[in-house]
Protein backbone atom coordinates (compact mmCIF):
# COMPACT_ATOMS: atom_id res chain seq x y z
CA UNK A 1 0.00 0.00 0.00
CA UNK A 2 3.01 2.65 0.94
CA UNK A 3 4.20 2.15 -2.48
CA UNK A 4 1.00 2.35 -4.17
CA UNK A 5 1.12 5.65 -2.19
CA UNK A 6 3.88 7.16 -3.32
CA UNK A 7 3.46 6.01 -7.14
CA UNK A 8 0.29 8.04 -6.83
CA UNK A 9 1.81 11.25 -5.85
CA UNK A 10 4.54 10.51 -8.32
CA UNK A 11 2.20 10.91 -11.08
CA UNK A 12 -0.02 13.55 -9.29
CA UNK A 13 2.68 15.81 -9.23
CA UNK A 14 4.02 15.08 -13.16
CA UNK A 15 0.82 14.36 -15.12
CA UNK A 16 1.73 15.20 -18.71
CA UNK A 17 3.87 18.07 -18.15
CA UNK A 18 6.65 18.55 -20.05
CA UNK A 19 8.14 20.46 -16.79
CA UNK A 20 7.82 17.35 -14.86
CA UNK A 21 11.09 16.06 -13.61
CA UNK A 22 10.21 12.52 -12.96
CA UNK A 23 9.58 10.00 -15.73
CA UNK A 24 8.72 6.49 -14.84
CA UNK A 25 9.46 3.55 -17.17
CA UNK A 26 7.85 0.18 -17.61
CA UNK A 27 9.95 -2.50 -19.53
CA UNK A 28 7.73 -5.78 -20.44
CA UNK A 29 9.56 -8.84 -19.35
CA UNK A 30 8.59 -12.57 -19.18
CA UNK A 31 10.23 -14.68 -16.86
CA UNK A 32 10.35 -18.25 -18.49
CA UNK A 33 12.13 -20.60 -15.88
CA UNK A 34 14.49 -22.48 -18.33
CA UNK A 35 14.87 -25.89 -16.30
CA UNK A 36 11.13 -25.68 -14.85
CA UNK A 37 9.54 -29.22 -13.77
CA UNK A 38 8.83 -30.30 -17.36
CA UNK A 39 10.98 -31.27 -20.29
CA UNK A 40 13.62 -28.75 -22.69
CA UNK A 41 11.70 -29.15 -25.52
CA UNK A 42 8.19 -27.21 -23.42
CA UNK A 43 10.54 -24.40 -22.48
CA UNK A 44 11.55 -24.25 -26.18
CA UNK A 45 8.09 -23.90 -27.19
CA UNK A 46 7.50 -21.50 -24.34
CA UNK A 47 10.16 -18.75 -25.31
CA UNK A 48 9.12 -19.05 -28.62
CA UNK A 49 5.45 -18.39 -28.29
CA UNK A 50 6.16 -15.65 -25.48
CA UNK A 51 8.40 -14.06 -27.98
CA UNK A 52 6.25 -14.33 -31.07
CA UNK A 53 3.27 -13.01 -29.18
CA UNK A 54 5.75 -9.96 -28.08
CA UNK A 55 6.67 -9.53 -31.71
CA UNK A 56 3.15 -9.32 -32.92
CA UNK A 57 2.39 -6.55 -30.32
CA UNK A 58 4.83 -4.65 -31.93
CA UNK A 59 3.69 -5.29 -35.31
CA UNK A 60 0.26 -4.27 -34.08
CA UNK A 61 2.38 -0.71 -32.94
CA UNK A 62 2.00 -1.28 -29.45
CA UNK A 63 4.53 1.21 -28.12
CA UNK A 64 6.34 -0.58 -25.34
CA UNK A 65 9.73 -1.91 -24.44
CA UNK A 66 10.44 -5.84 -24.34
CA UNK A 67 13.65 -7.24 -22.38
CA UNK A 68 14.97 -10.74 -22.18
CA UNK A 69 17.72 -11.93 -20.56
CA UNK A 70 18.70 -15.62 -20.83
CA UNK A 71 20.89 -16.12 -23.69
CA UNK A 72 20.02 -19.83 -23.90
CA UNK A 73 16.81 -18.88 -24.76
CA UNK A 74 18.18 -16.54 -27.73
CA UNK A 75 20.26 -20.04 -28.67
CA UNK A 76 17.00 -21.63 -28.68
CA UNK A 77 15.32 -18.94 -31.01
CA UNK A 78 18.07 -18.75 -33.34
CA UNK A 79 18.29 -22.90 -34.00
CA UNK A 80 14.75 -23.93 -33.58
CA UNK A 81 13.48 -20.29 -34.86
CA UNK A 82 15.32 -18.96 -37.28
CA UNK A 83 12.53 -16.56 -38.45
CA UNK A 84 11.00 -15.38 -35.40
CA UNK A 85 15.06 -14.91 -34.11
CA UNK A 86 15.66 -12.87 -37.21
CA UNK A 87 12.43 -11.04 -36.26
CA UNK A 88 13.87 -10.32 -32.79
CA UNK A 89 17.10 -9.15 -34.16
CA UNK A 90 15.14 -6.73 -36.40
CA UNK A 91 13.37 -5.54 -32.66
CA UNK A 92 16.80 -5.07 -30.97
CA UNK A 93 17.71 -2.78 -34.16
CA UNK A 94 14.62 -0.75 -33.74
CA UNK A 95 15.32 -0.63 -29.80
CA UNK A 96 11.79 -2.14 -28.59
CA UNK A 97 13.88 -5.15 -27.41
CA UNK A 98 16.84 -5.19 -25.38
CA UNK A 99 18.75 -8.17 -24.67
CA UNK A 100 20.01 -7.69 -20.58
CA UNK A 101 22.16 -9.55 -18.07
CA UNK A 102 24.97 -11.55 -19.21
CA UNK A 103 23.48 -15.19 -17.56
CA UNK A 104 23.39 -18.23 -20.09
CA UNK A 105 19.99 -18.54 -17.72
CA UNK A 106 18.40 -16.07 -15.77
CA UNK A 107 19.17 -17.27 -11.95
CA UNK A 108 16.42 -17.16 -8.80
CA UNK A 109 18.78 -15.06 -6.77
CA UNK A 110 17.65 -13.03 -2.98
CA UNK A 111 20.37 -10.40 -2.99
Amino acid sequence: EQAITIGQKVLQRGGNSKSSRDTIHAIGNCHIDSAWLWPYRETIRKVARSWSTTISMFEAGMPFNFAGSQVVQFSWLKQYYPTLFAALKARVGKGNFTPVGGSWVEMDTNI
